[in-house]
């Protein structure tokens, strides 16, 4: 309830702000932000765009009362069926907001820059350095939030084990006490704990694997298309993601750059990291991932799709 208030003095503040200023659209990210943009936008007769980073009564459900989230999905249905255009992450949510009512879809993914992941193999080298890393082993990475539903625990429990592995581990979040715990004195673990968004290209450039495991009954994941696959995409390297959960699932799965588990288990997870020991499988597996970027997952193309949706709307 505290947060509805203060949810509330937000809107409040944007209607107080719109009316002091000019617009010709009014671009709401998130379904926190688009009634007050709907009601700015009759207000000021300008167009609305849905940009939807999530299925966010999804995302609300288990942390809100079931009431609330039916209300949610309620006020939804009826704001997306009044914008102009909506701008979504990847195909499985466009398809869901089009059964919902919306219209004018267009996919903006969480694309990377190209000149964001281009170090020159010097730079690679003095990174390499700096996080101490041995190029013999094979060297996987885990950037994000540390939360039950990324099984980031497994992970720990199975890299404890496999002494030619180092995990570059950085994030923050409800488990992070947890994380602390296990991995005390664990010497294959480069612990960071959390870190500006700015590193995660170089630490993703001198990693050879990158593991995003969602837990299957998040009901979110299976829209899932995450900043983790594109970061990826553009550092060329190889994946291990959980079967069947979300986009990044069946792009992984689709463009085979990677290693799919059906549960994160620790002798699952085990299995598939020794399958990139295989070092004429990882190196199929990251070309495929360097091509994906160059013909299609890159920010160069997401930007153009961005300007020509404007430019529809003008």
């Amino acid at each position: 309830m505290k947060k509805f208030f203060k949810q509330m003095l937000f809107w409040k503040d944007c209607y107080s702000i719109s009316k002091k200023i000019n617009f010709d659209f009014i671009h709401c990210h998130d379904l926190d932000t688009l009634p007050i943009g709907f009601i700015i936008s009759l207000k000021k007769k300008t167009k609305l765009i849905y940009d939807a980073h999530e299925s966010y009564p999804d995302q609300m459900d288990g942390k809100l009362p079931k009431w609330a989230v039916y209300m949610l999905k309620k006020i939804e249905k009826f704001l997306i069926k009044r914008c102009d255009g909506i701008i979504t992450v990847g195909e499985r949510l466009a398809s869901s907001l089009i059964k919902r009512g919306g219209r004018n879809i267009h996919i903006v993914g969480n694309w990377k820059d190209r000149d964001d992941f281009n170090y020159s193999s010097e730079n690679i080298n003095l990174l390499k350095e700096k996080y101490g890393i041995d190029n013999s082993k094979l060297v996987i990475c885990y950037a994000g939030g540390f939360y039950k539903q990324r099984n980031i625990i497994p992970l720990l429990m199975t890299v404890k084990e496999l002494k030619n592995v180092i995990l570059i581990l950085a994030g923050m979040g409800e488990e992070k006490s947890t994380i602390e715990k296990e991995i005390k004195d664990i010497e294959n673990i480069r612990y960071l704990g959390e870190i500006p968004s700015e590193k995660i290209p170089e630490i993703t450039i001198i990693s050879d694997v990158i593991y995003y495991c969602l837990d299957q009954k998040n009901k979110n994941s299976y829209f899932s298309a995450p900043n983790k696959l594109f970061e990826a995409i553009a550092g060329g390297k190889a994946m291990i993601a959980m079967k069947s959960v979300g986009e990044i699932g069946e792009i992984v799965e689709k463009e085979q750059i990677g290693i799919l588990i059906e549960e994160a288990k620790k002798e699952e997870i085990k299995k598939a990291i020794e399958k990139f020991f295989d070092k004429n499988f990882l190196a199929k597996c990251q070309e495929k991932s360097k091509k994906l970027f160059e013909e299609k997952y890159n920010w160069q193309i997401a930007k153009e799709t961005l300007i020509d949706f404007y430019k529809g709307l003008s």
